[in-house]
């Protein structure tokens, strides 16, 4: 749109976009993401937990 800039923004779980519309800068955001604890680790494979006996399988999984 004539007389806008887009500035597309990154901080954490959070992307936002930000253009400047008649001298204001106005923000949409496009989500907003929670997880929960496990979800930021992976399960371990089955084989792996008998291969090695001491490791323990992630929380959650």
């Amino acid at each position: 749109m004539k007389g806008e800039t887009i500035a597309q923004l990154r901080k954490g779980d959070e992307q936002a976009f930000e253009r400047m519309v008649n001298g204001n800068e106005v923000s949409l955001r496009i989500e907003n993401r929670t997880f929960a604890p496990y979800n930021y680790l992976w399960p371990f494979h089955q084989t792996v937990l008998r291969v090695e006996p001491d490791l323990k399988q992630n929380p959650g999984y």
